[in-house]
């Protein structure tokens, strides 16, 4: 089966092929790397009740696991005392969401929590899809958070603004109800910011009209 539409909106030719799963990396790190080297897989999919997960810590804090391949779930207040290099790829800067360099810090700072606790000296690395106009780090907070909320101000975005986040459970209706609240509201900012969430930019004093609009004219015809 070969897929060349998107799903959603059925635009042609414009499906890419793009990232890689916790399993692919697996893959090529068994092929790229000497045969005895320990390597675990922390996600959803391979711990996933209480047990698998303390057993899976458990070969960590026994040293028989040398390198994690995981999602985000690495991040999530655990400890591991000998881990000195963290390295976060592919991360997706492509979004409309404002917050896409919110979130990247929150990673960051997240998994700087992980690396480097027995004093022992620590990396992170970052791979991101697309560029960054700022200096990202975990001990650059201060500078981040005032260059951010520069950057919102100047594009009208919260906290000089307000939102309203749509989460919408018939994934195909995303793109339909986007485009609605577009030809309905031509003068704010809407945009698809994830599979099922459509993310509207409005002024803080008008929220009360817009709830009353959306629920009146959207809510009963898109779930």
């Amino acid at each position: 089966y070969e897929m060349n539409k998107c799903v959603y909106c059925h635009y042609p030719n414009k499906i890419v092929i793009f990232g890689y799963g916790v399993e692919k990396v697996y893959s090529l790190l068994k092929e790229k790397l000497p045969l005895n080297t320990k390597i675990g897989i922390f996600d959803s999919d391979y711990c996933k009740n209480e047990n698998e997960i303390i057993e899976f810590l458990e070969k960590v804090r026994n040293n028989e696991v040398q390198i994690i391949i995981g999602t985000q779930m690495l991040s999530k207040g655990h400890d591991f005392a000998h881990l000195s290099l963290v390295i976060i790829f592919m991360h997706n800067l492509c979004t409309y969401d404002y917050r896409m360099y919110e979130t990247l810090m929150q990673n960051l700072l997240q998994i700087s929590g992980r690396v480097g606790r027995n004093n022992i000296e620590s990396e992170i690395i970052l791979q991101v899809i697309d560029h960054t106009e700022y200096k990202i780090t975990p001990n650059d907070y201060e500078d981040f958070c005032y260059a951010e909320l520069k950057r919102r101000k100047e594009w009208n975005l919260p906290p000089y603004t307000t939102s309203i986040s749509i989460h919408v459970i018939d994934i195909k209706q995303t793109t339909l109800l986007m485009y609605e609240l577009k030809e309905t509201f031509n003068n704010i900012q809407i945009a698809i910011t994830a599979q099922n969430i459509i993310l509207m930019i409005i002024n803080s004093d008008e929220i009360q009209k817009y709830l009353e609009i959306l629920h009146n004219n959207f809510m009963q015809k898109y779930k």
